[in-house]
């Protein structure tokens, strides 16, 4: 008896497409979706990446963090996030002292309602932690 040959399955391309790669816009494109739609808190970069049509590790690779991949769709640093996050700190009644804009306006426009969701994860991480009574205590 003799064996005919097998033809192998063609493997698909490895390495990049050629040509202008719009995936990092893409990325980003999926991810203002779902912040907008979800809140920081409810949006993951799996699901992100699978808006995205692409793998979570991408999305890693191009943005390196889920807060970077925020800072990247609002289009503010992640240093300027934070002191914004800051500004959430507080009581509620004096919100409109620390935060910019006029009244009204953070349930408006999705990209303040994203924002707004952002500070609010930050602000409830914060509340966890162990806070410092600043007084120490001697032992004898």
């Amino acid at each position: 008896m003799s064996e005919q040959p097998t033809a192998s399955a063609p493997r698909p391309p490895r390495g990049r497409r050629p040509g202008q790669s719009t995936t990092r816009q893409v990325v980003l494109d999926a991810a203002r979706a779902r912040f907008a739609a979800d809140g920081f808190n409810a949006t993951t970069i799996r699901r992100i990446a699978a808006d995205a049509g692409v793998d979570a590790a991408l999305v890693m690779r191009y943005f390196r963090s889920k807060d970077e991949l925020f800072a990247a769709v609002m289009s503010i640093s992640p240093d300027a996030l934070a002191r914004l996050a800051g500004a959430f700190e507080g009581p509620e009644h004096s919100l409109g002292e620390r935060v910019p804009g006029p009244p009204g306006c953070v349930g408006e426009s999705p990209r303040m309602r994203m924002l707004c969701s952002r500070c609010s994860a930050e602000r409830s991480r914060t509340s966890r932690r162990p806070r410092n009574s600043g007084s120490s205590s001697s032992r004898a």
